[in-house]
């Protein structure tokens, strides 16, 4: 087995398995709109490195720091939403991705979604 380093900076995880009910249609609009696939919980991806056999596996949940980042966006496209209100008839694909990034900053801020770093090393055998 090959050596190596595996590591990822990603927003695309859930914070566990069970998402309620009612945050059901917020994770499948942000997958939807941002043309993902389905999102799993960042323990899974955790699992996968461990059955794979990397060792020394790290993740911090860095979700405090992107909030800032992804509430700009969402008071971004609202301002724009408000000075073209054509916005959606003119750009329909920048509409569906505004609107998934303010349901995401929406989802980050209530612990449905999580920002993570993982990594993870294989040593060679």
């Amino acid at each position: 087995m090959a050596r190596g380093r595996w590591q990822a900076l990603d927003g695309g995880f859930l914070k566990s398995a069970l998402v309620p009910d009612e945050q059901r249609a917020l994770v499948e609009a942000v997958e939807r709109n941002w043309r993902l696939a389905p999102m799993g919980p960042w323990r899974d991806t955790r699992t996968a490195l461990e059955e794979a056999g990397f060792e020394d596996i790290e993740e911090e949940d860095l979700s405090a720091e992107a909030i800032p980042s992804t509430e700009e966006i969402r008071r971004t496209y609202l301002t724009m939403s408000f000075l073209n209100p054509h916005l959606g008839k003119t750009n329909p694909d920048l509409l569906e991705w505004m609107d998934a990034s303010v349901r995401y900053a929406s989802g980050l801020s209530q612990g449905v979604f999580t920002y993570r770093f993982i990594s993870g090393t294989r040593p060679a055998r």
